[in-house]
């Protein structure tokens, strides 16, 4: 656990992540994967890519990170936005999911982790052939990259959660690249 400056624990890693992916069946495998980390333009790239897809023909979605204003902002289909009825029964899928894990050889899974894996979910249940994701924090250590992507993509890097990734750019190139 990294420690944030007001002395809360932030927990990183793949681990919580990868158990459960298996808990809820793996839907990471059920479409391609374009992962994007970096710094700045991470999120105007992952919307701009959504789109190239969708233009193109595919059947592509979309989950990028933090929202503005509903959590629902962060999943978007073929079709555009998670509907509330979509997301509350996604909500419920993942809660058996958490509940059927035990959780003493690890913590329970974070808010990032929970939202990654309802995300996933939606966009195999819309039959999507790629998903574009976009990292939460860093990149090796990020929940997103428990994932296997087929591109992987870093927008430009620069001083960003210093705290967490590194005080160095090199450090947080290094994170970042490790997806």
């Amino acid at each position: 656990r990294t420690r944030l400056p007001d002395g809360r624990a932030m927990r990183r890693g793949k681990t919580r992540m990868k158990i459960l992916l298996e808990a809820l069946e793996h839907p990471d495998q059920a479409f391609k994967i374009i992962h994007i980390a970096g710094t700045k333009g991470k999120g105007s790239t992952a919307v701009l890519l959504y789109a190239l897809l969708k233009e193109s023909g595919c059947q592509a979605g979309l989950f990028t990170s933090p929202h503005l204003c509903s959590v629902r902002e962060r999943f978007c289909g073929p079709l555009g936005l998670v509907t509330e009825a979509e997301f509350l029964e996604l909500a419920l899928e993942l809660k058996h999911a958490v509940k059927k894990v035990d959780w003493t050889e690890t913590d329970t899974p974070s808010y990032f982790e929970l939202t990654s894996a309802l995300a996933l979910c939606f966009l195999r249940n819309k039959s999507c052939e790629f998903a574009v994701l976009e990292t939460g924090l860093g990149g090796k250590l990020d929940a997103t990259n428990a994932i296997t992507p087929v591109l992987a993509l870093l927008t430009p890097i620069d001083y960003d959660h210093t705290e967490v990734l590194g005080n160095s750019l090199a450090a947080i190139a290094e994170e970042k690249a490790g997806i």
